[in-house]
């Protein structure tokens, strides 16, 4: 009986997958806007990724993305404000 269970556990396993990290908190948008992705800084690597991930799942309006280094913050972190439909992410 537990060489039955283990092998239908076993069996259950293989149709298991990972998920995209960026599907975890951003799901693709359904709607049909279009998110007004600004990146205010100059164009990197980075920023491109930035932006198409942005384009594919945000649907809450403009988002403006800036790369600045802030004394406040460790090297790695990042800020997210919002004024209005507008959400900047530093």
């Amino acid at each position: 009986m537990k060489r039955l269970l283990l092998t239908i556990s076993l069996f259950a396993c293989i149709n298991i997958h990972a998920d995209d990290g960026s599907r975890l908190w951003l799901e693709p948008a359904t709607t049909g806007t279009e998110a007004k992705i600004v990146v205010d800084s100059k164009q990197t690597a980075t920023t491109d990724i930035a932006k198409e991930e942005l384009s594919t799942g945000w649907h809450g309006g403009e988002v403006h993305l800036k790369v600045r280094k802030l004394k406040e913050m460790k090297p790695d972190a990042f800020a997210i404000t919002r004024r209005g439909s507008i959400t900047t992410i530093t």
